[in-house]
């Protein structure tokens, strides 16, 4: 039973993914072909590689593969392991792939063999550590008292993990230590980032030293990546790396000039005396004493070991100008700009290669910033700027809408796949995921696990830019109605409904809370609901249909590829997420304009006694 129904308010936020700004002029990518195993050194024969794989989610370790290739899969047993060590050494390293891990399963990626991040089958568990899934793996120390042994270990931020047998994005940008010219340590190791399912988990986690597990305990410059195969069957496909081995720039012979006051143009004050000038280490703004009314100009010298082409960003407020080598790259002296990255390109040679920057700003509206990164051959984006000099743009450092004791629907704008709907709704849940719907068909737009929301965006720029950043592990699906008419059975499913849906409005169940969205469709009452699972897996689809005329149909889900498991489940997108009819549904598979389509054939109530028709299946990701 549910309460009365509330009218529809409108609401006024807008919700969207968090938005990662990519590193401009980002290395090209090598891209592991998977057609055999020359990328690795000869490897024990668990590894292979493979056309295909399939996992069923309810066994243990279960891992069945077909013949071809592409994916490269660990098949391991208890006669039959070992670890995987690449061809190549690498330092500095960015990489991703997909894996899949069976249930109960555990591997990991080891950077130069050392410093691992853990790969388990941690799918439901809401306090992550270390030893879950992209957790950065603890060190070891055999000698310490029983149970002291392991120290160290970084636990990621949250569970970003998805169901076994799924297939799941990992991105890692890593940076090897640094030794002096007498091999000695000058800096650790460090993930600068790692990102689980799009999800970053991880930033500027240092390793002291090897983890547990390492080929060896002694930190090198270079050295092979290694994948552990001794723990659990795992595949990977889609593996994509770069290897930056080249020396980055530095700078020398800095001097920078420093005027104070109002200007509007270089001559206001190149012409006159500065009121500072000195040498300098570092490339920053701050060689200004006021954050207003300033004018700075810095010289020196880039020093370059690699020739070739460099893309470089420059961040800046007020007026500026870039010069390199004697062209001029960016030049906004005449007219004012907000202060945002540009980026431009140039080829340097090899050695002393001198730069001028120009920056002067009057307006205190503005931030006060000076940034200048690059890319270059081999060369990851490295900003050459002091830390405290780049003043970016970016959301608050939170603030956290956490779901409360009862479900919670929260009316709002969705920025979803390049567009905005206005009438959605985003609904928090206390025991299990949450989720967000288009209430102009009442399709399911995205649904996540974790914190409910960072709602930073909203405080923070009321009127203008607000967003809602997920904090969690996310599917995204398009939304297009769950529920429409159609003429026959092989009719393209609409994209929207125009006049034929009608929204009622939404109440709360008395028993949970769970909200019960209502409306109608070509004279049909639908009353629908996404209930939580206690264990925070999984999302219960539960409709109930009225007065329901022939023709009408519900799509459960859409996508390019759609295999039926032999549980009765279904696998959308070769492991994207899982479709679980219950309560005796028996949906049939379509293609329709080459898409295929996951549906069901709502019974007519003429045909049907005149009895409500119940449609309940589960989304599992």
């Amino acid at each position: 039973m549910t309460k009365n129904i509330i009218p529809i308010l409108a609401g006024f936020c807008l919700l969207g993914m968090v938005a990662l700004a990519p590193s401009a002029g980002a290395q090209s990518q090598v891209s592991m072909p998977l057609t055999d195993l020359s990328q690795w050194q000869p490897p024990t024969t668990n590894w292979q590689i493979v056309g295909g794989v399939s996992s069923n989610r309810n066994v243990v370790q279960d891992l069945v593969t077909t013949s071809g290739t592409g994916v490269l899969a660990n098949k391991m047993t208890a006669q039959n392991k070992g670890h995987l060590t690449s061809s190549f050494s690498h330092g500095d390293l960015d990489i991703e792939l997909e894996v899949m891990m069976p249930k109960g399963s555990n591997s990991g990626i080891y950077l130069m063999g050392r410093y691992e991040v853990q790969l388990f089958d941690s799918w439901g568990n809401n306090s992550p550590a270390f030893s879950d899934i992209g957790g950065i793996y603890q060190r070891w120390n055999s000698k310490a008292e029983k149970g002291q042994e392991g120290y160290e270990g970084k636990a990621p931020r949250v569970n970003a993990c998805r169901a076994p047998g799924l297939w799941q994005t990992l991105r890692i940008s890593f940076r090897g230590p640094r030794f002096d010219a007498f091999g000695r340590k000058v800096s650790n190791a460090k993930f600068l980032k790692v990102m689980l399912n799009d999800y970053p988990i991880h930033e500027n986690v240092e390793c002291t030293g090897p983890t547990r597990g390492a080929v060896s305990d002694q930190e090198v410059a270079s050295a092979p990546l290694m994948i552990q195969g001794d723990h659990g069957p795992v595949a990977f496909r889609n593996i994509k790396y770069s290897v930056y081995d080249k020396t980055p720039l530095k700078l020398a012979d800095m001097n920078y000039q420093t005027w104070y006051g109002k200007f509007r143009a270089l001559n206001d004050f190149l012409t006159k005396k500065p009121d500072e000038a000195n040498p300098t280490d570092e490339l920053t703004w701050r060689v200004s004493k006021f954050y207003d009314d300033y004018a700075i100009r810095i010289t020196g010298n880039l020093i370059v070991s690699e020739p070739g082409n460099y893309n470089f960003t420059f961040q800046a407020d007020g007026y500026c100008k870039l010069v390199i080598g004697g062209n001029t790259l960016f030049d906004t002296s005449g007219y004012q700009r907000w202060y945002k990255r540009r980026d431009v390109g140039t080829t340097l040679a090899s050695g002393k290669v001198p730069f001028e920057i120009i920056v002067f700003k009057s307006n205190v509206k503005n931030k006060a910033g000076l940034g200048l990164g690059y890319t270059g051959p081999n060369l990851r984006f490295t900003y050459l700027n002091e830390e405290s000099s780049l003043n970016e743009e970016k959301p608050a450092d939170g603030y956290f809408k956490e779901a409360g004791t009862t479900p919670e629907l929260m009316r709002c704008f969705v920025k979803h796949r390049g567009h905005t709907l206005p009438y959605a709704a985003a609904i928090s849940n206390p025991k299990g995921p949450h989720y967000e719907l288009n209430l102009m068909n009442n399709s399911l737009i995205r649904a996540w696990r974790g914190n409910f929301a960072d709602v930073a965006g909203m405080w923070e720029s009321r009127g203008g830019n607000q967003q809602l950043w997920y904090r969690g592990s996310s599917v995204d699906f398009a939304d297009d109605p769950i529920i429409a008419p159609l003429a026959n059975s092989n009719a393209a499913w609409p994209d929207t409904l125009t006049e034929r849906y009608k929204f009622n409005g939404y109440s709360y169940d008395k028993a949970d809370g769970t909200p019960v969205i209502s409306y109608g469709i070509e004279g049909a009452t639908i009353l629908d609901r996404w209930e939580p699972s206690e264990n925070n897996q999984v999302l219960t689809h539960k409709i109930k249909a009225d007065n329901v005329p022939a023709g009408l149909w519900v799509r459960l889900a859409a996508g390019t590829a759609i295999d039926q498991l032999a549980d009765g489940s279904y696998l959308i997108d070769k492991g994207k997420f899982y479709i679980v009819p219950l309560e005796g549904l028996k949906p049939i598979i379509r293609t329709v304009g080459g898409q295929k389509e996951l549906v069901y054939n709502i019974p007519a109530s003429a045909s049907n006694a005149g009895k409500s028709s119940n449609i309940s299946y589960q989304l599992v990701w």
